[in-house]
């Protein structure tokens, strides 16, 4: 089964939180990290945005992408979310056999 990265930008650390563990406690991932607090710089409505966010990143199988991409949407306060998934070229094997383990409540 293959394992993805999910990659979003959450503005406000609590609202990043709640929707962190609204994701994992759905299994629709494994694990949410919430890192530090960036400042993005970004076009919107024709104008230059500068706003504090956090990086959330997610675990998860390419079973659960529609899923997880549906329920960031709902979620998320930005109207167009940012949606990443970086291709990983390798996982190691006993962690990716975690990452299913713990979203096959979901599957």
């Amino acid at each position: 089964m293959k394992i993805l990265i999910l990659q979003t930008n959450i503005p406000g650390r609590d609202v990043a939180v709640k929707i962190a563990q609204i994701i994992v406690e759905k299994r629709l991932a494994a694990c949410a990290n919430v890192l530090s607090e960036v400042t993005s710089i970004y076009w919107w409505e024709r104008k230059l945005q500068r706003e504090i966010e956090y990086p959330v990143v997610f675990k998860t199988t390419e079973v659960l992408k529609e899923s997880l991409i549906k329920e960031l949407r709902a979620l998320h306060p930005h109207d167009v979310p940012e949606i990443v998934f970086p291709k990983l070229e390798d996982v190691e094997e006993t962690y990716a056999d975690w990452i299913i383990q713990q979203t096959k409540a979901q599957l």
